[in-house]
């Protein structure tokens, strides 16, 4: 199959995904909508607290623990923003979410090996704080 086939077959597939996940999105914003209603405000400002390098930290390691498909972090993430937590905390919680896989790592070692595995969640995870605070700086001097 030359290369021309296979971009066509890969365009094919990502259109075909795209419109396979496109109905899930009313539905978990409007869950993520209901629970950010329910929560009071307080709890999360207790939660992530008002230092930033923890709350990235934090945010961090909890996409780095989430589970479920990519978009959904996104959707988490403009929540928290919406309601008051830092832009360096979504940040971290997003990109964690898409890079980092703890819950996958055991599957991670066995099949490339535990020093690989090891090395890339603890690269990605590094990345992702400094991604994060990269983000919100940049955002803040605009």
């Amino acid at each position: 199959m030359s290369i021309k086939q296979r971009g066509k077959v890969s365009a094919k597939r990502a259109v075909e995904r795209f419109f396979f996940l496109l109905p899930l999105v009313p539905g978990v914003l409007l869950i993520f909508s209901l629970m950010m209603q329910l929560l009071p405000d307080q709890p999360l400002q207790r939660f992530f607290g008002h230092d930033s390098a923890l709350d990235a930290l934090v945010g961090g390691l909890v996409g780095s623990l989430a589970m479920g498909q990519v978009f959904v972090g996104y959707l988490a993430g403009g929540e928290l923003v919406r309601n008051g937590i830092g832009l360096a905390t979504a940040t971290a919680l997003i990109v964690s979410w898409a890079t980092v896989g703890l819950t996958f790592l055991p599957y991670e070692m066995r099949a490339y090996g535990n020093r690989f595995a090891i090395a890339r969640n603890l690269l990605a995870f590094v990345s992702t704080l400094i991604i994060a605070y990269a983000t919100a700086l940049l955002l803040d001097l605009m």
